[in-house]
């Protein structure tokens, strides 16, 4: 009698299972498109070094300031000729935003003597102070100027060191 019930259930059943499993399905499927764009590479060519210039130190200790214009600034009595910011080439594709920085600060050396170099300032051939670039053209000059700390009886010398500038895409 069992093995009868059991058959008698699963011929009832089995229509109904047949019946929901071929209802219409309610997923949707969209194709969606892929691209990618290969941007060029970014290369820097400096034009021209951060020159403060021969300086001619006060009593006491100063600064000595390059602005990205070329105009310089000083205190504590200093006095210079010569000044000019460093020029560097930028090239990277146009229209895309470019993060750029410098070091902090470093170090200038003539013999066991040193200065530091600070406050570095940023600004494109497009105008304005900036660190994020936009290209309108694949090259463009990037001007940047830093201030000088002289210290007091600072000792005389040719002071020389290096600062690093770093451009990447954003």
């Amino acid at each position: 009698m069992q093995k009868k019930l059991g058959l008698v259930v699963s011929l009832i059943l089995t229509p109904l299972i047949l019946q929901q499993s071929s209802q219409p399905s309610q997923a949707a499927t969209e194709t969606v498109d892929i691209s990618a764009t290969i941007v060029s590479g970014i290369t820097l060519s400096e034009s021209q070094p951060l020159s403060f210039g021969s300086v001619m130190t006060g009593a006491g200790a100063g600064t000595l300031t390059v602005d990205p214009s070329g105009a310089d600034s000083a205190t504590g009595g200093i006095t210079t000729t010569g000044v000019s910011p460093a020029i560097i080439q930028v090239t990277a594709e146009p229209g895309l935003q470019l993060l750029t920085t410098t070091d902090s600060s470093v170090t200038l050396y003539s013999g066991a003597n040193t200065m530091t170099v600070d406050g570095f300032n940023i600004q494109s051939s497009a105008g304005g102070d900036n660190e994020i670039l936009t290209l309108s053209s694949s090259t463009e000059d990037v001007m940047i100027g830093a201030t000088l700390q002289v210290g007091a009886s600072q000792p005389p010398g040719v002071y020389t060191g290096t600062f690093t500038y770093t451009v990447d895409y954003q």
